[in-house]
């Protein structure tokens, strides 16, 4: 039931019909994120997604709004490293309007100036808000110790002094620069008229030329790093990383499964051995990070500062026996489980479909069917696994950040630790 069709300036549509559902989730991706920013105007690919809502010729900022949720749907947008992404979901009689508005919020946004004035200010409570959060705060930490030398190091929001310069000459030459018909996707997915809505991007973005330049950024070598910040917070925070696979890269369905067995999921290895059977964590868990050129594993706990040491070593202790000894069949076998359940539950949702057909098309180029997932997965082995952790997990090239160990004794034994384990 997957189609997808290249309009002649490059555009791509991806569109798959789920006839027993009323909703249609229509999702517009450009690749246009963080892995396209300088140093010196971090936080731009943020601030456009911003400013697309804030008015077209068409429509101002309230119009917008109420488009969309005056028939009961849901809009909404977020930047990625690699990409922004605006999505719309409405019952599917809505069809017309929801292409109209999301294909006329990319390409025509006004980029009002005053608009662009009173946003700095709602952009600068963004960072401090999230300043103020010390658990999602400490991934942007890890990003720029695993990823130094990559733009992938830097966050999404950027930084305070670089919004505040931001001109609307900054936003509108990187509009023209990066919103290009080659750089978009556009994703549908529910029930919806297949050449109805061919028919209505062609001639909402049919007109849309030119072509924005490759994207040519070096990897550079992976690397290990160390940050600790004593700011006061009630918990002490550590995260834990490496430099992983590419998203496209075969290695992502082991590493998908050692990422559940080890800590994706609440019958993990860190799971239980920290906080079920110690009670040293409420929050602990890995995760992975996976972008167009290369990617970062990473694992975090949120535990009382007292505890912090000994919480870093047991999750020292579980990534070295993983390395060393594999995982056996019984958990392999779980965590495919696991991550067949996850794959199938999402499609039943319109919009979990549209964002995989849309990722998959940005990322690969083609369509990735739940079949061939389920048989990549299902064909991943125990040595697979064992590889994958001793050439992911290798202990000289990890980094580890806290947030919230004030003691400079308790602080010296973290970077003792880690100057141990890492070979320092």
């Amino acid at each position: 039931m997957y189609r997808k069709e290249v309009l002649g300036n490059g555009l791509r549509i991806v569109m798959q019909r789920m006839p027993h559902v009323r909703s249609l989730s229509l999702g517009c991706w450009v690749e246009a994120g963080v892995v396209d920013e300088s140093y010196a105007d971090n936080g731009i690919s943020h601030f456009l997604e911003h400013m697309l809502f804030k008015g077209t010729p068409r429509r101002n900022a309230r119009q917008i709004a109420e488009a969309v949720e005056g028939v009961g749907g849901q809009i909404d947008a977020y930047t990625d490293k690699d990409y922004t992404f605006v999505y719309i979901r409405v019952l599917d009689e809505y069809q017309d309007l929801s292409v109209d508005l999301i294909t006329d919020m990319i390409i025509n946004s006004s980029l009002d100036a005053d608009e662009l004035e009173r946003e700095k200010g709602v952009l600068s409570e963004e960072v401090r808000m999230y300043e103020d959060m010390p658990e999602s705060l400490i991934h942007d930490y890890l990003a720029r110790e695993v990823m130094d030398g990559h733009s992938l190091a830097m966050p999404v929001l950027g930084r305070t002094d670089v919004l505040s310069a931001l001109t609307r000459e900054d936003l509108a030459g990187y509009h023209a620069g990066l919103y290009r018909p080659d750089r978009i996707i556009i994703s549908a997915a529910g029930s919806f008229d297949e050449e109805a809505l061919i028919a209505s991007i062609r001639k909402a973005a049919g007109g849309l030329s030119g072509k924005a330049p490759q994207r040519s950024i070096a990897v550079p070598p992976r690397r290990k790093g160390i940050n600790l910040d004593d700011r006061v917070t009630e918990q002490a925070h550590l995260a834990l990383g490496y430099r992983a696979v590419p998203i496209g890269s075969p290695e992502r369905f082991p590493l998908t499964l050692l990422d559940r067995i080890l800590g994706g999921s609440m019958s993990s290895r860190l799971f239980q051995e920290i906080r079920e059977k110690r009670g040293l964590a409420y929050a602990v868990y890995s995760y992975q990070s996976l972008y167009g050129q290369t990617g970062l594993f990473g694992v975090y706990a949120g535990t009382a500062a007292a505890n912090a040491c000994d919480v870093l070593r047991l999750i020292l202790t579980e990534l070295d026996r993983i390395r060393a000894d594999g995982v056996s069949r019984s958990e392999l076998a779980g965590a495919v489980a696991q991550a067949k359940g996850a794959l199938y539950l999402a499609a039943e949702s319109s919009s979990s479909v549209m964002r995989r057909m849309g990722k998959a098309e940005m990322y690969l180029h083609r369509c990735v069917t739940q079949q061939e997932t389920v048989e990549a997965l299902e064909a991943v082995t125990p040595d697979q696994i064992r590889d994958t952790a001793a050439g992911l997990l290798d202990p000289a090239g990890m980094s580890l950040v806290t947030i919230g160990i004030t003691d400079l004794d308790m602080a010296a034994g973290i970077r003792s630790i880690w100057e141990e384990y890492t070979g320092n």
